[in-house]
């Protein structure tokens, strides 16, 4: 059986409860799962910014559908193949119309508006989007779909975190897929990505998810961590990967 990392998925998907710069935290009241998980309220401006930062992701996605394409088969949660994915990382926000996009998704009201995001940051913004695009319905799975996907380990050399990331957001995409899509479908800071980031309490705690007291979920990084498992189920079963004979 496989055993999750419980201390590094704690640095990378909780943060403490007392780190008020952190837009993406929560807390909920405990449940009866042997694991105790919690979510923080968000700011109007909090709420404003996570969606934004999908409202821009969806304009580059489909704007640009090769390239992105091309970039999540080339990468990971950690690391973007650059040379293999055809992208130049110094040009690569001008090249997929990220600036253009910002301001098309800026309200009318804003007068003026600072983006700044790291290029891993957009790639698991961009996931999420051409995961949506792909299955305009739930997906489902097989009744013999495997529980970790073995083939992204060999097609894509995950390092120790990005590897740890997978087999969680495999385990939880295996476990109730269906509250893991539905978390995709609510926007950033709504009532319902609350709602379905609850339902997965149970999935997170039998695929080994531990938090501390003090610690909350962050929900960016839920967000992207199962879109990136939704996704490669989504990729990994798919015509395109199957007629390329990427598989063998």
């Amino acid at each position: 059986m496989r055993t999750l990392v419980a201390l590094g998925l704690l640095i990378g998907l909780c943060a403490p409860a007392t780190a008020q710069d952190n837009v993406d935290r929560m807390m909920e009241p405990d449940i009866q799962t042997g694991t105790r998980f919690k979510q923080a309220p968000e700011t109007a401006q909090e709420k404003e910014a996570r969606d934004l930062q999908k409202r821009v992701a969806r304009c580059v996605t489909y704007r640009n559908k090769k390239q992105v394409r091309q970039l999540l088969i080339h990468s990971d949660y950690d690391r973007i193949r650059f040379e293999e994915a055809g992208i130049e990382p110094a040009t690569m926000f001008d090249d997929l119309d990220v600036g253009d996009c910002l301001g098309r998704a800026m309200k009318h009201s804003t007068y003026r508006i600072h983006m700044r995001m790291p290029l891993g940051t957009l790639r698991n913004l961009l996931t999420e989007e051409v995961y949506l695009m792909d299955n305009k319905k739930p997906m489902q799975l097989a009744a013999d779909a495997p529980k970790y996907l073995e083939v992204r380990e060999a097609e894509r050399r995950l390092g120790p975190r990005a590897g740890v990331l997978a087999e969680l957001a495999d385990c939880v995409t295996h476990t109730d897929i269906a509250a893991a899509d539905e978390l995709l479908r609510n926007r950033p800071g709504s009532e319902g990505e609350s709602e379905a980031l609850e339902a997965l309490y149970p999935a997170f705690a039998q695929c080994g998810l531990e938090t501390s007291e003090d610690s909350n979920l962050d929900k960016s990084m839920i967000r992207s961590v199962l879109a990136d498992g939704l996704w490669a189920r989504s990729y990994y079963d798919s015509e395109d990967f199957l007629a390329a004979g990427e598989g063998e």
